[in-house]
């Protein structure tokens, strides 16, 4: 789960909102753990995964409506709250 918390300093509005994402592991041999766990640094990422590399074959399914908020920041919420929120589009801002 993670959140994104927006204000605009100016009109002092605010928008605040939450994503959740589920992982589904498969059943994993204890030498498939093993195996894992020595080709990748899982020390270094949340969840001890990186779903970008080998850690997508950990899991039987994953479930959310924003896959980024499994990584990090919720790029879709983000997006839709700057639009409908804040009136600002990234495809008109250039």
């Amino acid at each position: 789960m993670t959140s994104l918390y927006l204000v605009d300093t100016e009109s002092h509005h605010e928008f605040i909102d939450h994503a959740q994402f589920n992982v589904h592991f498969r059943d994993l041999s204890a030498q498939e753990i093993l195996n894992y766990l020595a080709q990748e640094d899982v020390l270094n990422c949340a969840g001890s995964f990186k779903v970008e590399g080998l850690g997508i074959s950990l899991f039987e399914r994953l479930e959310g409506d924003d896959f980024n908020s499994l990584i990090g920041l919720p790029l879709i919420m983000l997006n839709n709250a700057l639009i409908n929120h804040f009136n600002i589009n990234p495809l008109n801002s250039f």
